[in-house]
């Protein structure tokens, strides 16, 4: 079992240790290549060592590794990932990668992050999902892209650590007739819709508002809720776009970073919550507590 972890973020004072890690952990795949000078992986740490973004990866109150995580415009990127060597191959790595990979998940784009030659890290990564998609003098370049919605929506709630029945149907979207089919009651089923909102200063956005199965939207208390003068369904091409599902699939999960979630309140009555989860033939069955910490929505009246 991996060793129980967490994050902190990163110091000025860490610089000097995470160096000493990384020149231990990389020295052999970097003399490998005649790549190894102390000098120069110097200047190349430190060129790197954002405090925006770099994480130091704590075990028992002990660095045991760092890595950084940084956006960029269209993808994320993966880089200086190390570990004390006492935990390699102790599944720790894993674990990491899965946190960071679900929070990419979350926004919809894809990872990217480069790997000496011949290092044995390729084969970790290509285990988790990375593709080679080039290679420059010294490295081979890997990227991840989202898996469909059904796998992120499960390792999103993995990653979190929450627990959930996943429930395999004829496929159906409809929420009067998936309620029969999954025998939940109407009330307990999260309907996900897609809306425009527009103008008020804000322009035009998204929202994914969270009904109940059997109720039906006040588009304009949508409006008002984000400072809108409109408020109305997305496209069905536009919905799909955002969500990567068909409709009838969305789950009550944002999928993109840029998709508010809202959700009416008389939803979250029901102790447990039923709903699509981004295929028509896979539905989920989650408590509405666990739903609640994982998406942290805004919660208001939105129901007719």
């Amino acid at each position: 079992m991996p060793a129980d972890w967490s994050f902190r973020a990163a110091t000025t004072a860490d610089f000097e240790p995470l160096l000493d890690l990384r020149l231990r952990v990389m020295r052999t795949a970097l003399e490998r290549i005649g790549r190894f000078d102390p000098d120069r992986a110097r200047q190349y740490f430190g060129d790197g060592f954002d405090l925006n973004w770099m994480r130091v990866i704590v075990v028992d109150g002990a660095i045991a590794g760092c890595v950084c995580f940084r956006r960029e415009d269209e993808h994320w990127v993966i880089e200086y990932f190390y570990l004390e060597p006492r935990y390699h191959r102790s599944g720790l790595g894993a674990s990491i990668l899965r946190v960071l990979l679900a929070e990419a998940d979350r926004s919809g784009r894809l990872v990217r992050l480069e790997v000496v030659k011949g290092s044995e890290a390729a084969r970790f990564y290509e285990r988790h999902g990375f593709t080679s998609y080039g290679e420059g003098p010294w490295d081979i370049y890997y990227e991840r892209t989202p898996p469909p919605p059904f796998e992120r929506v499960c390792a999103l709630l993995d990653a979190a650590g929450a627990r959930y029945r996943v429930i395999e149907h004829e496929p159906e979207g409809r929420s009067e007739h998936i309620s029969v089919i999954r025998g939940n009651r109407p009330e307990q089923a999260a309907k996900a819709m897609v809306l425009d909102v527009r103008g008020g200063g804000g322009g035009r956005r998204h929202v994914l508002a969270i009904l109940p199965g059997n109720r039906k939207l006040d588009f304009a208390a949508v409006a008002a809720l984000f400072g809108a003068r409109k408020c109305g369904f997305a496209s069905p091409e536009t919905a799909q776009a955002i969500t990567g599902c068909v409709m009838g699939a969305v789950p009550p999960f944002a999928l993109r970073d840029s998709l508010s979630v809202v959700v009416d309140q008389t939803l979250l009555s029901n102790r447990t919550l039923f709903f699509n989860a981004g295929r028509l033939d896979r539905s989920m069955e989650l408590d509405t507590a666990e739903w609640l910490r994982v998406v942290e929505p805004k919660v208001a009246t939105i129901a007719a």
